[in-house]
């Protein structure tokens, strides 16, 4: 009896603060969880999915900032060919897709490519880019 009589006093609403201390911590404990997301798959794949832009892209010969979109181009290959270089039919999953976006730098005139529209980049893709990318061999997932 005493049992539920302490059950039945005990008051399970959630007030306020309660919430937002709930959702405080949901938030700090995705932040770790993306960063890590997004290194592995960027590692993978040369792309980082979430991140702000904060860094404006450079040409690479002049270096100016400066730079316009001009415009993008999907291509598809296989991993997998026949002697007549068409798709193998025998594998699934055998399509590798890729986005090539085109720059052009507005002092030089140069285009140059880049896999990102956007003409700022995000810290992370930044530095994976000056640091690691160079150092890797081409990525197995995309073409």
């Amino acid at each position: 009896m005493s049992c539920f009589i302490f059950i039945k006093n005990v008051n399970f609403k959630l007030k306020m603060e309660d919430l937002l201390e709930l959702a405080l911590g949901f938030l700090i404990a995705a932040v770790p969880c993306v960063i890590v997301f997004n290194f592995f798959y960027a590692i993978f794949y040369r792309f980082v999915p979430f991140e702000i832009p904060l860094i404006s892209k450079r040409c690479n010969s002049c270096g100016s900032r400066d730079i316009i979109f001009l415009g993008s181009q999907d291509s598809i290959s296989f991993r997998n060919k026949t002697a007549s270089g068409v798709s193998d039919k025998r594998f699934k999953n055998n399509t590798r897709y890729k986005t090539i976006h085109t720059l052009k730098c507005s002092s030089c005139n140069q285009k140059f490519n880049s896999p990102t529209a956007s003409t700022k980049v995000g810290v992370m893709f930044f530095l994976l880019n000056k640091f690691l990318f160079p150092f890797l061999p081409e990525s197995p997932f995309t073409s």
